[in-house]
């Protein structure tokens, strides 16, 4: 379900009147079939964790260049 880790337990983040947010560090994974809606650890490859909030004005500095 989580492409890194475990879901959180007890916590359904998707559609519906029982519908949770994830807590800070997670997003919300639906599966396209409704099956499932789990809050999964916001994970990037250098093991760092991200907000969406941050992720959308992530800035990248490579070379002394800044990339937005």
């Amino acid at each position: 379900m989580c492409k890194s880790g475990s879901p959180l337990p007890s916590i359904f983040c998707g559609r519906g009147p029982n519908h949770q947010d994830c807590p800070s560090g997670y997003y919300c994974n639906i599966d396209p079939l409704d099956r499932f809606a789990v809050c999964c650890a916001q994970v990037i490859d250098s093991g760092h964790t991200f907000s969406r909030a941050s992720l959308l004005s992530f800035t990248y500095y490579s070379n002394d260049s800044i990339f937005k």
